[in-house]
This record gives C-alpha cells, structure tokens and sequence, in this order.
C-alpha cells in the first residue's frame, strides 16, 4: 500500500466520521456509535475509491507494455 493510498483512506474515514458526528450532535444524540459506523463507511469508500484508482493505473501499465486486452484478436 502507497503512502497515497493511505491519505486517501484515511481522509474519506475523517469526512464520514464528521459527517456522522455532525448528523448526531445537530439530532441531539449519543455521538460515538455514529462516529464508529460513519468511520466504518468511509473506510469501505476509501478502500474502493483507492482499488479503482490503482486498477485504472494498472491496466495503463499493462497497455504500455504491449498486454492485449483481446488476446483472440491478434
């Protein structure tokens, strides 16, 4: 794991968790199973959004180095 992938992770788990806790505290309630669910979602996004992002730089590696996508084809 990059050191990208880890800012990347970790800001979407920091922006969920705020969401969440903001969401409570303006509902008058208990923050902390908010805060734990919002962080839990953020760092499922954050996983994706990182797997998509280096699944998209792994195909354009792949592609430059002469990997045909159709191998039948030619």
């Amino acid at each position: 794991m990059q050191k990208t992938d880890k800012v990347v992770i970790s800001a979407t788990t920091l922006i969920t968790s705020l969401l969440c806790y903001s969401y409570a505290k303006d509902k008058g309630k208990d923050a902390a199973p908010f805060v734990m669910v919002g962080a839990f979602i953020g760092s499922l996004i954050g996983e994706a959004l990182v797997e998509q992002m280096g699944s998209g730089q792994t195909y354009k590696q792949l592609s430059e180095n002469g990997y045909n996508r159709n191998p039948g084809t030619g």
